[in-house]
């Protein structure tokens, strides 16, 4: 006696539980198992393949990349790390220049940031009082300063902030022309990606603080 096949509808033999033809199970509900577990099979392939080509394509073409989002030289510093792998924070060195008046000065870091993370500094300064200096007052200092030491003239010191610090912004909001000095830092870190030491150069300005205490 014969039957047809619930998916082909082939003739087949009346006991068989397979179509000869179509290959189709003759119970409808494990031909239902047997399509999703088909289903699963490509979609797990497929996902395999994406994440196969994302990863070659990092390594090709991925870049690891860091930003600066606050910094400052006693007040703490945040960095971010928004690349593709791990890196290394190595150290940030400061250059500046004003009115014939030249320093660099380094800090270092190291410290390993993971890959989209954070890494912040904590403050080393728990006390100090900003100096409220117009151009002509801080020329004054910087020249009565020259060849002494920071301890020699009221224990006064210069800290760098990145543009929109605080430290820098509340003076400023409330209506006080300060003098800051203006310079360049680099931050140095080591990239796995590139096996290279890699740079990124941000702006600073450096204003001098008086009563500093540490931590």
């Amino acid at each position: 006696m014969a039957k047809k096949c619930l998916a082909c509808c082939s003739e087949i033999d009346s006991a068989a539980s397979l179509c000869p033809v179509c290959k189709s199970l003759q119970r409808r509900w494990l031909n239902g198992v047997f399509h999703i577990g088909k289903a699963a099979a490509f979609l797990a392939l497929v996902g395999s393949a994406v994440t196969f080509t994302y990863t070659k394509y990092a390594e090709a073409f991925g870049k690891d990349e860091v930003q600066v989002l606050e910094f400052s030289t006693g007040r703490g510093s945040t960095y971010a790390n928004v690349g593709h792998g791990d890196v290394l924070l190595m150290d940030v060195t400061l250059e500046y220049q004003y009115k014939g008046y030249v320093g660099t000065e380094q800090y270092s870091v190291m410290e390993v940031v993971r890959a989209n993370d954070f890494h912040t500094i904590k403050p080393t300064i728990s006390k100090a009082v900003p100096q409220m200096w117009d151009e002509a007052t801080l020329f004054d200092f910087l020249e009565l300063s020259r060849g002494h030491s920071p301890a020699e003239v009221g224990r006064t010191e210069l800290l760098f902030f990145s543009p929109g610090h605080p430290s820098l912004e509340l003076p400023r909001k409330q209506a006080c022309t300060i003098a800051t000095i203006p310079a360049t830092a680099t931050l140095r870190f080591y990239s796995p990606q590139s096996k290279e030491v890699e740079t990124r150069g941000f702006a600073c300005e450096g204003m001098y603080y008086s009563g500093v205490e540490r931590k």
